[in-house]
């Protein structure tokens, strides 16, 4: 069974301003493809962007159907256990050093060339779950 995302939740690099300029081109780019999302309110904060569509965690945990993270393996880390409960799948893109965990470069993220983006098949056609997981 496939999974669709149809919420999806921004979360950025706790006060690390340099994920700024990520989240955005991310939110761009999911507006671009029509997606629903908001911000984690301390990222909202970092971005010092008050129009911004925001979200507590406990919130994201039950409308967001994704959480992407910007940062490093520790942000990814710290979101899983703030989401745990939640179940809410997780994506990361790395702003750390070496990034084990995270998934995306923000190299790749900056890339403009859609048709190629890996966020766009999963954004657009969600996921699989494998069935040692149900």
């Amino acid at each position: 069974m496939a999974y669709a995302f149809n919420n999806i939740a921004l979360i950025g690099k706790y006060r690390d301003s340099d994920v700024d300029e990520t989240l955005m081109a991310l939110s761009i780019f999911l507006d671009e493809l029509g997606c629903d999302h908001v911000f984690d309110e301390s990222s909202a904060d970092i971005a010092n962007k008050p129009h911004l569509k925001t979200a507590t965690r406990a919130e994201i945990g039950a409308q967001c159907d994704l959480a992407i993270i910007v940062g490093g393996d520790g942000s990814l880390l710290h979101t899983a256990r703030s989401l745990a409960r939640y179940e809410v799948p997780l994506l990361g893109i790395n702003r750390g050093r070496l990034g084990f965990l995270v998934d995306i470069s923000p190299n790749e993220m900056a890339s403009r060339r859609y048709q190629n983006h890996r966020l766009i098949p999963l954004v657009k056609h969600g996921y699989r779950r494998p069935n040692h997981l149900e």
